[in-house]
């Protein structure tokens, strides 16, 4: 199976691989809606988290409850759901992902359309604490709502991974666009999975050290109600930050746009008078 599975994948990671690479340069609208990637040394990364400490700090946290659950689900799935007592096939988690992959590629084509940067941050924030909420909703009342086996995963499913991917995926690229920051997504990215995989890692040794004969379905509704609460509450502070943020810096630029003639000098180097305006 492995090798059938890597026989499908290859050419269309090939192909896939090849229209990257001829993919149209960016048009002058691009570069006006975006800012330029570069790479940040440690300096320039440590004066990125400075300015931007609370939402990060609270955007880290979160994903480390996150990665960590994310883990857990994927390593002993097959320990949470008992395939044979619900009379599913062995196929039943590979088709459940795929249809909650489809639901989420839709959902992230969608936000592709919108130009709007802090409204695709704001709607991404929106849908992660709904599902934040719900992954908590169901799994702190999994005896009271007594649903079956096979909905109880899609909802597991969706609510975590769509909260996950988000941050893995285009979250931190509108988030760079948006406040003009001049840096690419490796270093959120890194952090975020070094952050996640290291919690992962902990509550692994835990869990062989003190409790080795865990009833994963309840351990995993536990985790997945307490970081339902943890992330909830993360996301909303963060989502008031970044609005907060977002229209200080917009009254900020509004306010010293009649001054500039030319260029103005900030603090990362000379911008045009345009991107102050489009701030």
């Amino acid at each position: 199976m492995p090798a059938l599975i890597g026989a499908v994948a290859l050419p269309l990671l090939a192909g896939l691989g090849y229209l990257l690479d001829h993919l149209p340069k960016p048009t002058a609208e691009d570069k006006a809606l975006r800012v330029e990637r570069t790479t940040l040394n440690k300096q320039q990364r440590w004066e990125l988290f400075r300015s931007f400490a609370p939402v990060l700090t609270l955007l880290f946290f979160a994903n480390l409850f996150l990665t960590v659950l994310q883990d857990v689900k994927e390593d002993f799935l097959v320990k949470i759901v008992d395939v044979n007592a619900a009379g599913f096939s062995s196929w039943i988690f590979a088709k459940v992902d795929g249809i909650v992959t489809l639901i989420i590629l839709v959902v992230f084509a969608s936000l592709a359309l919108m130009k709007s940067h802090i409204k695709v941050l704001s709607t991404l924030l929106i849908l992660v604490i709904v599902g934040a909420v719900t992954l908590s909703f169901v799994a702190f009342n999994y005896h009271t709502l007594q649903l079956s086996p096979l909905v109880w995963l899609f909802i597991q499913s969706l609510c975590l991974y769509f909260s996950y991917l988000s941050f893995q995926t285009i979250f931190f690229d509108r988030f760079i666009a948006c406040f003009r920051i001049k840096g690419n997504v490796g270093f959120f990215i890194a952090m975020v999975d070094s952050i996640g995989y290291t919690g992962t890692v902990l509550v692994l040794l835990f869990k062989e050290c003190f409790n080795p004969d865990l009833n994963w379905l309840e351990f995993y509704n536990t985790m997945a109600g307490t970081v339902g609460i943890v992330c909830c509450v993360a996301f909303s502070i963060s989502l008031i930050y970044l609005i907060q943020r977002y229209k200080k810096g917009r009254y900020e630029a509004t306010a010293i746009a009649p001054l500039i003639d030319e260029k103005v000098w900030l603090k990362n180097g000379t911008v045009r008078k345009e991107e102050v305006l489009s701030y």
